[in-house]
């Protein structure tokens, strides 16, 4: 392309010159041309000056703010919820543990979960007390299960409601448990 191309005045002023009979390829014409172009380069690109941005811009960018916000509370809520549902199934199989290991030694099924807690004699604690409530904040439920000699471990789940009663070998709703003999 020519020297006017490259400057950014394109075709249509190098032919907007010609036609008033200014020879666009002489040397003064063409420095004086240089120099009207770059004091108002704006003008003619219709560019114009800015030292800030407009209100629009401000706002587009605050709504991606917001959308990514909002997209990383929803994905770390459903995090947090199956991580508080992972260590739920973790402490309900670690509490079914503990009490097969108490009536090993004791003969006997614990009467209530805080039995696992403390020291009976030269046995125990089989738990710590932090491990019978469940991450909802929700003490463990511990059901035995006479009959057919098995008990059962489970915690109530995030709606906090024990929706199994008493355990008869399944557990109903959210409930997370195990099941031992």
């Amino acid at each position: 392309r020519d020297y006017y191309a490259s400057r950014g005045l394109g075709d249509v002023y190098k032919r907007q010159f010609q036609y008033y009979g200014i020879n666009t390829e002489d040397k003064e014409v063409k420095k004086m041309l240089s120099t009207v172009k770059l004091k108002n380069r704006g003008f003619f690109l219709g560019e114009r000056s800015r030292k800030g941005f407009t209100l629009v811009e401000i706002l587009v960018a605050c709504a991606i703010i917001v959308a990514l916000a909002v997209g990383a509370i929803l994905i770390g809520s459903t995090l947090l919820d199956q991580g508080r549902h992972n260590k739920a199934q973790t402490d309900v199989s670690s509490i079914s543990a503990a009490i097969k290991q108490y009536k090993f030694e004791m003969g006997s099924y614990p009467a209530t979960l805080s039995a696992l807690t403390t020291k009976s004699g030269s046995y125990g604690p089989w738990l710590d007390s932090d491990t019978i409530t469940d991450p909802w904040g929700t003490a463990y439920k511990f059901s035995i299960d006479d009959t057919n000699r098995r008990f059962g471990v489970w915690s109530c789940g995030k709606n906090k409601t024990d929706e199994t009663g008493s355990y008869s070998g399944s557990f109903a709703g959210d409930d997370i448990g195990i099941g031992g003999f």
